[in-house]
């Protein structure tokens, strides 16, 4: 009966504990869980778009290719550009959920250069 007891009280002084620290906290602990309930999880990786990433796996056939972008390996689809070879560099042009839309990166400065050599 004395456990039963002791366990009652506990329960008890925890809600109290629970209750005082909900209403000191208010809109404060309410606003963080906000927060991040309104994040979409596409909006937390679009900061993507445009980075740089390379690819670690590419075999014909196969539905996505694998790269590294930030030190972590994604799925990717390559959406334009010519087959690659692993160590290859692509640009991120989407995110879809957990599947990067890249493609092929093109040298800027080496079409130029070579530009201008065929131009002479």
């Amino acid at each position: 009966m004395e456990v039963l007891s002791g366990i009652l009280l506990t329960g008890v002084i925890l809600g109290i504990i629970g209750y005082l620290l909900r209403e000191a906290l208010g809109d404060q602990a309410g606003d963080v869980f906000r927060k991040y309930a309104e994040t979409s999880p596409e909006a937390i990786n679009d900061n993507m778009v445009g980075e740089i990433a390379q690819v670690v796996d590419f075999k014909d056939g196969a539905e996505h290719m694998k790269v590294r972008i930030r030190g972590e390996r994604w799925n990717a689809n390559l959406i334009s550009g010519r087959e690659l070879v692993a160590g290859s560099e692509v640009r991120v042009i989407a995110v879809n959920g957990l599947v990067l839309d890249v493609e092929e990166c093109v040298d800027e400065h080496a079409s130029a250069a070579g530009a201008t050599v065929e131009q002479t």
